[in-house]
């Protein structure tokens, strides 16, 4: 068995009940097992559940049936154990225009007109009729303007993200942030860049390869690259020495141990004091005094 097992990827771990396997296994599908890792994996974060059926590429309703089923097992506690942290109101969806619709609808209407042909060419191939159908929607439903939209869909090809799931979520996220001008989608997609570009960075200096950030590790990039101004090298000192006083990667940790050095002025590396233990004991010593900081902010 332990032949099957790669070591290299226990250099990032998260804890996983047992009982999950031991009793759950054979009852639970493969959707639910999905949404109970995702939830297991990002437990420090606040997820709703329109964000973990994005993540899983799932419809929602299949997610609150696994929470359903995970909390029926007793694995979690309450059918509302995801909540957002940036709760905003209710949307209620229009249905999406059929062909019919969009062909009354456009021979009325220029701009209908217009959105549709210049989104051709910002695909530089025909439109699909899901994908008429939704800017149309976004367009006519809810009234978003056409150069924004536009701009969104420069934004996909550009990031390379051109898919009915990312254009409306990010059309759905903008609309309910406010977004109504060229100005306003600018200053979104230059935000979405900078967090890009910080968690890259931090994602580099952690060895984490081949995922997206969570909305909170996100924010935790920006906070320590941008904001701080911590380099890769002082991002690297606070992996090692979550590493060397854990024996595991925690980002969670990690953030502790940076606050702690923003707190005390750290600018550089040479600037950290050297608190790296020496033996088994001060370890633990420095494991504790971390952990008892986690555990204050935590009450």
């Amino acid at each position: 068995m332990n032949s099957l097992i790669n070591p290299e990827v226990f250099t990032e771990t998260f804890s996983f009940p047992a009982a999950a396997v031991d009793k759950c296994i054979k009852l639970a599908s493969a959707t639910q097992l999905k949404v109970l890792l995702f939830i297991f994996r990002f437990c420090a974060d606040e997820l709703s559940t329109d964000e973990i059926a994005e993540k899983l590429s799932i419809d929602i309703s299949e997610v609150n049936d696994a929470i359903g089923f995970w909390s029926s097992m007793g694995i979690l506690k309450g059918n509302s154990v995801v909540i957002a942290s940036d709760t905003k109101k209710a949307r209620i969806q229009s249905e999406k225009p059929t062909r019919e619709e969009i062909a009354r609808m456009g021979a009325t209407d220029e701009k209908l007109q217009f959105l549709l042909r210049e989104a051709q060419n910002c695909f530089a191939r025909p439109l699909r009729q899901s994908e008429t159908s939704l800017l149309a929607w976004l367009y006519k439903d809810e009234g978003m303007d056409v150069s924004v939209i536009l701009m969104l869909l420069k934004f996909a090809v550009k990031e390379e993200k051109v898919s009915l799931r990312f254009i409306e979520s990010t059309a759905i996220s903008w609309i309910d942030d406010g977004v109504e001008t060229i100005a306003d989608a600018e200053a979104k997609m230059q935000e979405a860049l900078i967090y890009d570009q910080c968690f890259k960075l931090v994602a580099a200096a952690f060895g984490i390869t081949k995922r997206k950030p969570s909305k909170k590790e996100a924010e935790l990039s920006v906070l320590w690259v941008k904001e701080w101004k911590f380099d890769r090298k002082i991002l690297e000192k606070a992996y090692e020495t979550c590493i060397d006083t854990i024996s595991e990667f925690s980002f969670p940790y990690i953030k502790k141990i940076l606050e702690k050095w923003h707190n005390d002025g750290v600018k550089t590396v040479d600037d950290i004091k050297e608190e790296k233990p020496k033996n088994q004991e001060n370890n633990n010593e420095y494991a504790d005094y971390i952990n008892s900081i986690m555990n204050k902010e935590d009450e």
